[in-house]
């Protein structure tokens, strides 16, 4: 791997560069940094996207939270109508959490948004800087 201390001395600003490419696309894109949602909703919708509908337990085990910190997040997104929250018949304790889809439409929207500002921070390449770049990406994932 080279160093940044090397002859071409090149890593460190390349990767500074990559850092600061990532930020600029977060902060462009990311529903948590536009003010939209909190860390936790965000990752709380996101992971009931992938793994389906879970209690409260599953939820807060899964983001590493307390379920207390589960129930208030599960709670203001049942008020952005983004999940839907229902005790189980069998023990009233267990509250199971599912996306609505509402809230699947919400994180499709913010998806196609981060896709958009990420095309946006493209545009000052042509056409043949952005096959470069593809090369060069995807050289770097088969290597990883």
């Amino acid at each position: 791997m080279p160093s940044d201390h090397g002859p071409d001395n090149i890593t460190g600003p390349l990767i500074d560069a990559c850092w600061q490419f990532w930020r600029q696309w977060r902060q462009a894109s990311h529903p948590v940094r536009k003010g939209e949602i909190t860390p936790e909703q965000y990752w709380l919708l996101k992971r009931l996207l992938r793994g389906g509908p879970m209690n409260i337990s599953e939820l807060a085990g899964g983001l590493g939270i307390t379920n207390s910190s589960a129930t208030t997040a599960t709670k203001r997104l049942e008020k952005m109508g983004l999940v839907a929250r229902q005790r189980q018949k069998d023990d009233e304790r267990v509250v199971l959490v599912t996306l609505t889809d509402a809230g699947r439409q919400v994180l499709e929207g913010w998806a196609g948004e981060q896709r958009r500002a990420l095309a946006d921070l493209l545009t000052p390449l042509n056409r043949e800087e952005r096959v470069a770049l593809l090369h060069l990406f995807q050289k770097i994932i088969q290597a990883g």
